[in-house]
C-alpha cells in the first residue's frame, strides 16, 4: 500500500521512540498511516518535550505500547 492510499484509509498516529538506533542521542517521534511510515519525524532532547509536540498535532490519544513493539517503542498516539 503506498502512503497517499494508507492516508485515506488511515487516520494519522504518531509512535514515540525512546532513542532509536538511527537517531540514538533523543527522542523520536514517527507519523504512521496504519503500517505504513510518513517521512514526517520529531526529535527531542525530552520525552514530556516531544509528548507535548505530538499532542499539538491533534493526537491526543496515548495507546501505550502492544507485545509486539520493538523495546525502544514508548507507545503510539492517534
Amino acid at each position: 500500500m503506498t502512503l497517499d492510499e494508507a492516508k485515506q484509509r488511515f487516520p494519522p498516529m504518531w509512535a514515540i521512540y525512546d532513542h532509536p538506533k538511527d537517531f540514538p542521542d533523543c527522542f523520536v517521534a514517527r507519523l504512521w498511516y496504519g503500517e505504513v511510515p510518513s517521512l514526517e519525524v520529531m526529535q527531542s532532547a525530552t520525552l514530556p518535550d516531544l509528548i507535548e509536540r505530538v499532542e499539538r498535532t491533534g493526537c491526543c490519544v496515548p495507546l501505550g505500547r502492544f507485545f509486539h513493539d520493538d523495546p525502544c517503542i514508548v507507545g503510539v498516539w492517534i
